[in-house]
C-alpha cells in the first residue's frame, strides 16, 4: 500500500497550499480528448475536403498548435504525478479515469497522421524511416496500453450495466486506429514495408472494430434497461460514431494502395488480374454498410440531445464534462470517411454532405472549446470531486475507516486531503456497514447500483482510512 504523500519523508508539496497544483491534481487523462479533437480537426482540414487555401493553412496552424498542446499536456501530467498527491496506481485502478488513459495515444495518432499527410507520397528516405518508426512505436504502445487498461478494469470489477458508457471502448481505440494510421503512413513507404504495415494495420482494425461491436451490444442493452446516460454525459455517445468511420478510412485507404503493395506479397502463383478490382469493390461495399452504422449512432445521439433540449428539467442538468469532446474527434473520422466514399463513387452529392459536415464540425469544435474554457474558469472541472478521478459508489468498498488518533476518522492515503465534509463521511460509513452484505447484489444489479459516470454526486471523502488496491 503506497504511503501517504503527507507523511512520506520525501513528501511532495501540499497541493492544498498551492492553488495551481490543487487544480492540476485533477487534470485527468480525459484532457487528452481535447488534444485528439484538435488534431482531428487539423487533419480534417488538411485533407482538403473543402478545396480552400485558407482552410488548408488553418489546418496546418491547428496541426502545429496541436503538437505544442500535446507536449504541454504530457508535461502537465508529469508535474501532476510528481508534485501533487495524485497517484498513477490510483489512476490505473479507477473505473473512470483508467478508460481515458489511451486518449493520450489517440492524440499521438493524430500527430502521426498529420505528418504523413504533409509529407505525402514524395517522402524522403529520412521521413520514410521516421514515419515507419513512429507507426511501430505507436502500435507497440497501443497494444500494451490496451492490455494494461482492460486488465486493471477487469481485475477491479467495479462496473455494472448501469455504469456502461462509451468510454469502455477507449482502451481498444488506439489499437483500432493502427488501421487508419497505417492507411496514412503506407503511401510514404516502400512496397515491402508498406505491405507489412498494411497487414498489421488491418489486423488491428479488425480487432478494434470487433471489440467495439461487442460493446455496442452492451450499450444497447444498457439503453433498453437503464435508459439514456445523464444529460451531461449524452454527448459522449458520439464516440460510437468512431469505430465504423475509422474502419472505413482503413479499408478505403489501404485499398487505394493495393496495386502498389500486393505484388510484394510472396505467393506461389501470380495474383489474378482482377484481384485489385475485386478487393477494391469489396472494400467499397463494406464501407458503405459501415457508413450507415456511424450515421445511425450519430442520429441516435442527436435525438438523445434533442430529448434533453425539450425537457426543462433535463436541460438544467447539462454542464460541461470532458466527454463532450466526443462531439468532435469521432465525427472528424465520419466526415473523412464520407468524403472517401463520395470520391470512390464519383458522387458530388456525397462529397457535398462531407463538406457540410466539415463546416458543422468547425462550429461544434469552437462551441465545445468555449465551454471547456468556461468550465475551467468557473471551476466546473479541475476541482475536487468534479473530475474523472473522483471516488464513486462502486469504490466505497476500498475505503477503510479508522481513527488516526488525531480526532479525525483517518485520511485518504492516495490523496492526502484534509477537508471537512461530515455528511459525505456519514454516507460512506453507512455504505461501508452494508458493503459485505450486498456487494454481490450491487455488482450484478444496475438498479441497486446507480450509474456513476458521470452523474453521481461528487464524493471526495476527507479523512479516509485507506484506499485498498489489493
Amino acid at each position: 500500500m503506497p504511503p501517504s504523500s503527507s507523511s512520506s519523508p520525501t513528501a511532495t508539496p501540499d497541493a492544498a497550499q498551492h492553488p495551481f497544483l490543487a487544480r492540476l491534481e485533477h487534470m485527468t487523462f480525459a484532457w487528452f480528448t481535447s488534444c485528439m479533437s484538435l488534431g482531428g480537426m487539423a487533419n480534417l482540414l488538411l485533407t482538403k475536403i473543402i478545396d480552400s487555401s485558407f482552410l488548408y493553412y488553418l489546418g496546418l496552424s491547428l496541426f502545429l498548435i496541436n503538437i505544442i498542446y500535446l507536449l504541454t499536456l504530457i508535461t502537465l501530467q508529469i508535474v501532476r504525478y510528481a508534485l501533487t498527491p495524485a497517484s498513477l496506481t490510483y489512476t490505473l485502478t479507477h473505473p473512470i479515469e483508467c478508460c481515458f488513459i489511451p486518449t493520450a495515444l489517440l492524440a499521438c495518432a493524430t500527430v502521426i497522421n498529420g505528418f504523413a499527410t504533409l509529407v505525402g507520397t514524395d517522402a524522403s528516405a529520412a521521413w520514410e524511416v521516421v514515419l515507419r518508426t513512429a507507426f511501430w512505436v505507436y502500435f507497440s504502445a497501443s497494444f500494451i496500453v490496451s492490455l494494461v487498461c482492460y486488465t486493471c478494469l477487469f481485475a477491479r470489477a467495479e462496473q455494472s450495466l448501469g455504469h456502461m458508457n462509451p468510454a469502455w471502448v477507449l482502451p481498444i481505440f488506439p489499437l483500432m486506429l493502427c488501421g487508419s494510421v497505417a492507411s496514412a503512413v503506407v503511401p510514404t513507404q516502400s512496397e515491402l514495408a508498406a505491405l507489412v504495415m498494411s497487414i498489421c494495420g488491418l489486423t488491428c482494425q479488425g480487432l478494434g472494430f470487433t471489440v467495439s461491436f461487442m460493446m455496442y451490444a452492451v450499450l444497447l442493452l444498457r439503453l433498453m434497461t437503464v435508459s439514456y446516460p445523464p444529460p451531461r454525459a449524452r454527448p459522449g455517445l458520439f464516440m460510437n460514431v468512431g469505430p465504423p468511420a475509422f474502419t472505413i478510412l482503413c479499408l478505403m485507404g489501404l485499398s487505394s494502395e493495393l496495386q502498389r503493395i500486393l505484388p510484394a506479397l510472396p505467393t506461389p502463383l501470380p495474383l489474378p488480374a482482377t484481384t485489385y478490382e475485386t478487393l477494391s469493390i469489396v472494400a467499397l461495399a463494406s464501407s458503405i454498410g459501415l457508413w450507415f452504422i456511424s450515421a445511425w449512432f450519430y442520429m441516435m445521439t442527436v435525438a438523445s440531445l434533442v430529448h434533453v433540449a425539450v425537457n426543462g428539467k433535463l436541460r438544467g442538468e447539462m454542464e460541461f464534462i470532458l466527454a463532450w469532446w466526443a462531439c468532435v474527434f469521432p465525427v472528424t473520422g465520419f466526415a473523412m470517411a464520407t468524403n472517401e466514399i463520395g470520391e470512390a463513387l464519383g458522387s458530388g452529392a456525397v462529397r457535398g454532405v462531407a463538406q457540410g459536415m466539415v463546416v458543422w464540425l468547425m462550429v461544434v469544435f469552437v462551441g465545445v472549446a468555449v465551454m471547456h474554457g468556461r468550465a475551467v474558469w468557473l471551476g466546473g472541472i479541475m476541482k475536487e470531486g468534479k473530475d474523472e478521478d473522483r471516488v464513486i459508489d462502486t469504490m466505497y468498498h476500498r475505503v477503510e475507516f479508522g481513527g488516526s488518533g488525531d480526532g479525525h476518522g483517518g485520511h485518504d492515503v492516495e490523496k492526502g486531503h484534509d477537508q471537512t465534509a461530515s455528511h459525505e463521511m456519514e454516507m460512506l460509513r453507512q455504505h461501508q456497514q452494508q458493503q459485505e452484505h450486498d456487494r454481490q447484489l450491487e455488482h450484478n444489479s444496475p438498479y441497486s447500483n446507480p450509474p456513476t459516470y458521470p452523474s453521481t454526486p461528487a464524493v471526495s471523502p476527507p479523512h479516509l482510512g485507506h484506499l485498498n488496491f489489493e
